[in-house]
């Protein structure tokens, strides 16, 4: 848990890992400027009071962080610069109707506005939101608020509000360039029969009476929201280059090549991350790229220089598992920076290890036509009799050099054929060719699989000598995204992650994997309203391989005893009971309930003893109704059971 001060503002944070923080509320009073600071648990019960030994460990105050009481005399959050009724929103989920003093009040069990702020300049602001009860006979309700700013998730807020006073909700917002931004705030039921009123919302932005200490605050505050990983100069093996880096708004981060100017997409890794492709390029220095956020303010650099994979020193290559799409570029230098005399073959195998590959013969398979002129005629006599393997193409290759046929003797792009087009024996040659001085090649692995590269060079001595190198293009497919019911346990298995591959979490995410021969099985449990996200990453390089979104629905049904009601009994004392499913979330077009009764004797209104909802039937605020005949000799309330389905997957207990 942390506690933060802002002012008369306190907010509210938990973790699960004591890294990545969630806001989960906070609450505004005026306070003097000196306050003690602590934690106690209590039963919130008057009617159940035991005694219960409760112990606070890893209790710490920060006093050199963000937020905190050492910039609390020089923080200030003023007059708003920004400020109108809750009516004028722009966008709404939900029924709401908006007054004509500037007031909007829900007319549903739940919904969404969204609104347009404006910021005067760039910086950091709170936005406030003044909030009661909006029903008047009701004296209070619990209300649970999240807020956006775009796709960037502010924060949670759990609190009490009357109906004869307004309540001020505080979310801080991120820094934000001037101009125009959509925040949405999502009202989640808590209590049945509440209803949200949002008097007006504000922006107060955060001033400083020390010039000095606030620009160090603000430097600080953007550092946490903009870093890259390796900063720097990077020496790498595989191109592209995936960088990766710490952004809580990716709208803010431009990647930008120096030379040219051109421009790269980055995209969404975790909620607060993101990774972009640098390619590389063969023959050439080290290019600079620009990564900058917040306007400018912030800004890295990374110079990076495409590593050779020297087949002379392979201990020095430390990657083993490349993305499908990936490129290596191959060569061959000793201490020097020389090659053999007569240059490096290079052979690429479709084989599960390099043991299995067939042995080199000096003698009869070594060709090397760099030492002295082919002739002519042999040459067109070799080339008429067909080219019969990868070993004699390259030996037509440089002898089509020699004679001066304008032929690269390497292609400095130059692809391996892709495994599918591969026969199924146990060892397949994709590729060969040949480096003389000098060159290199670019291989880029089109398809999944284990590719096996030999290298083979004979020394001054005569001797002829090999080295092999193993890498893996992993086929990694998280699948499309998961929808998870929040609290609730889900199997989930992702279309293809080998073990190999590593999975981070949100937080608010859980994964417990499942022992399995076959494919990655999973526990998934979804806490987090605001949803998550799950990635997966190579081993060595760290590159994301891939990534899908874990969306959050909620039940509200049983919050809320089903809404049912009787409304008709017939002759014999049947009744009809109507029932109300509420859904809430990022409900999926593949959402099914299955709804079965339990009494004896109980059945649907059109005589059935199950009934399957799909999403279609939901209305915008996810609700369905349904109706259950109960015997008039039955003394039961309709009992029944309803279980939600992602596709054929349960997401949810069944309840």
């Amino acid at each position: 848990m942390r506690l933060e001060r802002w002012g008369s503002t306190f907010l509210s944070y938990a973790s699960q890992d004591g890294q990545s923080w969630v806001l989960v509320g906070s609450y505004s009073q005026a306070l003097p400027g000196n306050v003690l600071v602590g934690a106690f648990l209590c039963s919130d019960s008057s009617e159940k009071l035991r005694g219960v030994e409760v112990t606070f460990t890893d209790w710490q105050t920060n006093l050199a962080g963000h937020a905190v009481p050492e910039y609390e005399e020089f923080i200030h959050f003023g007059e708003p610069v920004f400020s109108t009724g809750g009516s004028s929103y722009v966008g709404s989920l939900g029924a709401w109707r908006a007054n004509s003093d500037g007031y909007v009040v829900a007319l549903d069990y739940r919904g969404d506005l969204d609104y347009d702020v404006h910021v005067p300049e760039d910086g950091y602001y709170r936005f406030d939101l003044s909030i009661r009860e909006g029903n008047e006979f009701r004296d209070a309700s619990q209300f649970r608020l999240l807020a956006f700013a775009g796709d960037v998730f502010l924060g949670e807020v759990s609190t009490p509000a009357l109906s004869s006073a307004s309540t001020t909700v505080s979310f801080q917002l991120p820094w934000l360039p001037s101009g125009v931004h959509p925040i949405t705030i999502k009202w989640l039921p808590v209590e049945a029969g509440a209803s949200l009123q949002i008097d007006s919302i504000a922006l107060v932005k955060a001033e400083f009476l020390d010039a000095t200490a606030g620009a160090l605050w603000v430097s600080e505050q953007i550092a946490g929201e903009f870093a890259l990983a390796a900063p720097g100069a990077v020496a790498s093996f595989v191109s592209p280059y995936n960088l990766y880096g710490n952004a809580k708004n990716l709208e803010l981060v431009s990647v930008v090549r120096d030379a040219d100017n051109v421009g790269f997409a980055p995209s969404r890794a975790l909620r607060e991350s993101f990774h972009v492709d640098l390619p590389l390029g063969v023959g050439v220095d080290a290019e600079t790229f620009s990564i900058s956020s917040h306007g400018g303010v912030l800004s890295e650099s990374v110079s990076l220089q495409w590593a050779l994979t020297n087949f002379a020193d392979l201990e020095s290559m430390h990657v083993s598992h490349v993305r499908p799409g990936d490129s290596l570029l191959l060569g061959w230098r000793d201490e020097a920076g020389e090659m053999p005399e007569h240059g490096v073959y290079l052979e690429i195998f479709k084989a599960e290890s390099g043991q299995e590959l067939p042995l080199t013969d000096g003698v009869q398979s070594y060709s090397d036509l760099t030492v002295a002129p082919v002739d002519a005629t042999s040459r067109d006599a070799f080339l008429g009799e067909g080219i019969p393997s990868a070993l004699d193409a390259i030996t037509a290759e440089r002898a089509l050099l020699e004679s001066g046929t304008p032929i690269a003797f390497t292609h400095p792009e130059r692809e391996t054929l892709p495994l599918a087009s591969a026969p199924a024996d146990p060892v397949h040659l994709l590729d060969g060719f040949g480096l003389r001085t000098g060159e290199v090649a670019a291989v880029r692995f089109e398809t999944p699989g284990r590719y096996i590269m030999r290298s083979t060079w004979r020394e001054a001595d005569g001797e002829i000598y090999e080295s092999i190198l193993e890498v893996e293009a992993l086929d990694v497919d998280l699948g499309p995204s998961v929808t998870a019911q929040v609290n609730y346990v889900r199997d989930w298995s992702p279309v293809n992650a080998p073990e190999s591959a590593i999975l981070k979490l949100d937080a608010g995410l859980s994964l417990t994997e499942h022992s399995s021969d076959t494919v990655r099985n999973f526990d998934l449990l979804l806490s987090s309203p605001a949803g998550a996200r799950i990635i997966a990453r190579l081993p060595g390089s760290g590159a994301v391989a891939d990534s899908t979104q874990v969306h959050a629905i909620m039940d509200y049904s049983r919050l809320f005893g089903g809404y049912q009601k009787v409304i008709g009994e017939f002759a014999d004392g049947s009744r009809i009971i109507e029932f109300t499913l509420a859904i809430g979330g990022a409900i999926p077009d593949d959402l099914r309930v299955h709804l079965t009764p339990l009494g004896a004797g109980t059945l649907f209104e059109d005589g059935t003893l199950e009934q399957w909802i799909t999403a279609d039937q939901l209305d915008e605020l996810g609700r369905y109704r349904y109706r259950i005949i109960v015997p008039g000799d039955v003394r039961s309330n309709a009992c029944h059971t309803y279980q939600l389905f992602h596709g054929n997957q349960a997401i949810g207990e069944r309840i």
